[in-house]
């Protein structure tokens, strides 16, 4: 009883003395300045809000003294300056690490911020002033002999925002080696423009890019026909997002009389709905009797025929399928 009594009548006058003096507390003084470097994560870290993320603390104490049954150090993690997690271990080690996992699934986005305080000293000291001021809530009195600098990033779930411009889905354009433009953006962590990729038909594309926007064009011309652009971003959390969109090349189908002031009409006949030569064509021309089939690539060539000088602006050639009966 006797024991219990001069106990509680110490810790009464230590919150007594401790409530009358404005001046911060020093713990006792056989515990040993630390030095505390938050080693991971890096200032300006972006992260998705994992389940387990890691942070990584090493504790260096500025004198040891011995003692019998080795020293103690502990390390409080706070977060969003709220102490999370606490540590300790015994050793005579000129140096200490700690790993903390984090759950940051509930934590919402935006700005978080991690720090890191530590004491080191023989074990029953640090027990002592642990268990002390974890009890009478003196840790805004900063009993703590070390701490590391308060390292800020950002919580980002969210994956960009990203397009496809040119050419314009379902549209049909007529150069073969067309220009593919995307724009993107990322309002939290921004999009990290080293893993902006653009394809064609799953063929990658020389990327450049400019101030949200991504451009790249096909090394060798594209076929006539349907063909598909994919482009995928990544924000410097990890947030993936991927946009597609299709086009059409049809390439611009030649006159169909190329010569025909040498007395010839030459040409090519083409499907209208494939762009593909048109092989069997019926080609007629105006005010003159009979006309040809196109070749199996679809060009015909009349022989030479007298077209009056005064008439050349008003030739015309006429396509028409053949029938099949």
């Amino acid at each position: 009883c006797v024991a219990f009594f001069f106990f509680g009548w110490f810790l009464l006058c230590g919150v007594l003395a401790n409530a009358a003096s404005p001046a911060p507390h020093h713990p006792a003084p056989r515990l040993s300045r630390t030095e505390v470097e938050l080693v991971r994560p890096s200032e300006g870290f972006f992260t998705q809000g994992e389940a387990s993320f890691p942070v990584e603390v090493k504790v260096q104490p500025a004198t040891w003294k011995k003692h019998p049954r080795a020293n103690r150090v502990v390390a409080v993690l706070f977060m969003d300056g709220q102490a999370v997690a606490h540590q300790s271990t015994k050793t005579r080690a000129s140096e200490v690490s700690f790993t903390f996992p984090v759950d940051l699934t509930r934590h919402a986005e935006g700005a978080v911020s991690f720090q890191v305080k530590a004491w080191a000293g023989p074990s029953p000291w640090v027990f002592f002033w642990w268990k002390l001021s974890h009890w009478l809530h003196w840790c805004h009195r900063n009993p703590f002999l070390g701490e590391s600098a308060v390292v800020h990033g950002t919580v980002d779930r969210t994956p960009p925002v990203v397009s496809v411009t040119q050419p314009a889905s379902g549209s049909t354009v007529t150069n073969d080696l067309p220009l593919i433009e995307a724009t993107f953006s990322d309002a939290l962590s921004g999009v990290d423009e080293t893993q902006v990729s653009l394809a064609v038909d799953g063929q990658a594309l020389t990327v450049s890019v400019a101030g949200g926007t991504a451009s790249g064009q096909p090394s060798a011309p594209l076929a006539a026909g349907d063909h598909q652009v994919t482009v995928t971003v990544v924000d410097r959390a990890g947030n993936p997002a991927t946009a597609a969109s299709s086009f059409k090349v049809a390439p611009a189908l030649p006159p169909p009389v190329t010569d025909a002031t040498a007395g010839q009409a030459i040409g090519t006949v083409y499907d209208a709905a494939t762009r593909q030569p048109m092989p069997g064509a019926i080609v007629t021309i105006r005010d003159l009797t009979g006309g040809l089939l196109t070749a199996a690539d679809g060009r015909y060539k009349f022989p030479v025929i007298n077209f009056p000088e005064t008439n050349k602006k008003l030739v015309v050639v006429e396509n028409r399928p053949r029938r099949t009966m």
